[in-house]
């Protein structure tokens, strides 16, 4: 990941706060992708490599063609928002596991 900066905190009076972002564009599709594959994998779904799917299409003789879906901006926040909490609890486990 490249960059990604807390802009802003606000505290709330039950003691939570929510954070203010800035992620340039390859931090976002990535925290993307780890929100989708994040929920591919509690769905049981698993996602092949591009060169495992196209021997898996040759070998069984399968004609399959790619689909493309394009995100709104509301599906596309809620990946990311899954990707970065998934991301920022591992760190957070990682990190306690380390003390």
């Amino acid at each position: 990941m490249d960059t990604t900066t807390v802009s802003d905190v606000v505290e709330h009076e039950d003691g939570s706060a929510t954070l203010h972002l800035e992620m340039d564009k390859d931090t976002s599709d990535a925290m993307i992708r780890v929100g989708l594959r994040n929920l591919f994998s509690k769905a049981d779904v698993f996602i092949l490599p591009p060169a495992e799917y196209a021997a898996l299409v040759a070998s069984s003789n399968m004609i399959a063609k790619p689909v493309t879906y394009e995100l709104s901006a509301q599906e596309a926040q809620l990946l990311l928002d899954i990707g970065f909490n998934s991301t920022l609890t591992k760190l957070v486990e990682q990190e306690c596991s380390n003390e």
